[in-house]
């Protein structure tokens, strides 16, 4: 099905296909450690291609996918490729019955809780809500116009944009309507949810975009990033979550057409560009970039040009929106599902399947050896800034269900109390599986409590840690597994355990 001769594959530069198409300066590296990636014969996913316009979407912790989808709002997807409709849009008002009604479920994203899913409608105008574990769905607003990106921040406040002035009754015509020509008709809102509630009406917060659409909100570094499609670039602004204050925006990278807008355990932002049928890796803190994923012929970087040339004219351009600009893909490329357990990633469209990318990171047998080794190695070392340097920046380390700790610096910490506790541990590896959804590092720990306050008595003690890699390799969430009532028995300053 996909096109694997070199002389249509890739056939131009990044550099080149930036000049012809937006006149923009060539991309600086990212960072030299981070992977190409590929797809093979088999990547279409899932292979009974049952979805509908499967624009966006998460990674769920189990190893499934959801995914947006015209006719039922969410699709769930399971790693065999089989899937089923999920959570209960329609019955929360989310509707695609044209003529009559007019629905496109668009941006998906996960909440900071981990718990729910928002779901954005660009032609009905709903944000919707959707508890995993229930799939138990509700409108928390139904905006004038269409929504195409919504994210939720730490508020509990909702941002979402809004590419133009198109009504649930235009279809599609409306939507596409400031693509055409570019005008400015698109806007950034944010709904504050104070008191337990989301407020009645949205906060209009900026105007006068073209075709605002991705947007992420980037906390650690107090900054939303929104990609302005019809600009040919991603804007970023400085942002006050708890007051919800925005300062004035800033062009952090250009490139044709950025649809929506992902980032990574690493910090880094995932940008798909639907035109020059591609996707890249941008740092946020520099703004430099590199290709994960590029598939353009000649003939399609010259239709982007065309395209590129009308709307710098004012002249329509709709006509040129075929399958001739992104074949042999499944649809235009629209964004990325990032946080696969083995570091993989999909890359969404306006078709009806995924493009499943391989990572050279992916499930290599080697590659999981030697990173458990290494990993185990640190463990031993007593020094745990190690350790943390294999956690991505907004990794996560969970021992036993408890609090997590989030970030280098907390994980560090963390670690250095099982270090100080525990000054001659050896962590060594015992196996490493990979199953759906996660990594699995089963260890040996041994150790004598002589550090302050200890007892004295040695453990020995078996466990593992549930990991899900980041795109770069370094592990974006570990969840660690004891048996916490054998390891006080065996440290018990009671040599019965009593």
């Amino acid at each position: 099905m996909h096109d694997r001769n070199p002389s249509t594959r890739g056939a131009l530069s990044l550099a080149a296909v930036l000049l012809v198409v937006s006149g923009c300066a060539a991309p600086r590296a990212v960072d030299p450690s981070l992977p190409s990636w590929d797809f093979g014969p088999d990547a279409v996913f899932p292979a009974d291609l049952s979805l509908l316009r499967a624009e966006d979407g998460v990674a769920l912790d189990d190893g499934g996918l959801l995914v947006a989808d015209q006719t039922h709002g969410l699709r769930r997807l399971e790693p065999d490729g089989g899937s089923r409709p999920f959570g209960d849009l329609s019955g929360a008002g989310y509707a695609n019955d044209p003529p009559r009604r007019h629905g496109a479920a668009n941006g998906v994203s996960l909440e900071p809780d981990g718990a729910h899913v928002l779901v954005a409608d660009i032609l009905g105008g709903g944000i919707y809500r959707v508890e995993l574990a229930s799939g138990a769905t509700r409108r928390v607003y139904a905006h004038d116009f269409g929504v195409n990106a919504a994210v939720r921040d730490s508020s509990g406040a909702i941002w979402f944009t809004q590419s133009a002035r198109n009504t649930e009754e235009q279809g599609e015509l409306g939507m596409f309507t400031p693509v055409d020509i570019p005008e400015a008709a698109g806007a950034l809102w944010r709904l504050a949810f104070e008191d337990g509630r989301f407020a009645e009406r949205a906060t209009l917060v900026r105007d006068g975009l073209y075709y605002a659409n991705g947007l992420v909100v980037d906390e650690a570094r107090g900054s939303l990033y929104l990609a302005e499609l019809a600009a040919n670039r991603v804007l970023r602004f400085p942002l006050d979550v708890e007051s919800g204050a925005l300062g004035s925006g800033t062009t952090l990278f250009e490139l044709p057409t950025p649809d929506n807008l992902e980032q990574d355990a690493d910090g880094f932002l995932w940008v798909a560009s639907p035109l020059a049928n591609q996707v890249l890796v941008v740092d946020p803190d520099t703004g430099a970039a590199q290709v994960a994923f590029h598939h353009q012929s000649p003939a399609q970087v010259e239709l982007a040009a065309e395209w590129a040339r009308r709307g710098a004219s004012g002249t329509s351009r709709l006509e040129l929106l075929t399958p001739a600009l992104c074949e042999p893909l499944p649809g235009f490329l629209t964004g990325v599902i990032l946080g696969a357990a083995d570091g993989s990633v999909y890359a969404t469209g306006l078709g009806n399947g995924l493009l499943r990318l391989e990572s050279p990171l992916a499930s290599k047998a080697a590659r999981r050896e030697e990173l458990a080794t290494s990993y185990a190695s640190a463990w031993s070392s007593g020094d745990p800034e190690r350790l943390a340097s294999f956690y991505a920046e907004r990794g996560a380390l969970t021992v036993n269900g408890g609090e997590p700790a989030i970030g280098r610096a907390a994980i560090a910490a963390r670690a250095g109390e099982f270090m100080e506790a525990f000054p001659d541990m050896v962590v060594a590896v015992d196996s490493v599986e990979v199953e759906p959804g996660r990594w699995l590092f089963h260890w040996i720990w041994t150790g004598t409590n002589t550090g302050p306050g200890g007892t004295g008595r040695s453990v020995h003690l078996r466990g593992y840690e549930e990991w899900t890699l980041s795109p770069a390799g370094r592990i974006a969430s570990s969840r660690g597994h004891y048996d916490e009532a054998e390891y006080e028995r065996q440290v018990s300053a009671d040599p019965e355990g009593r």
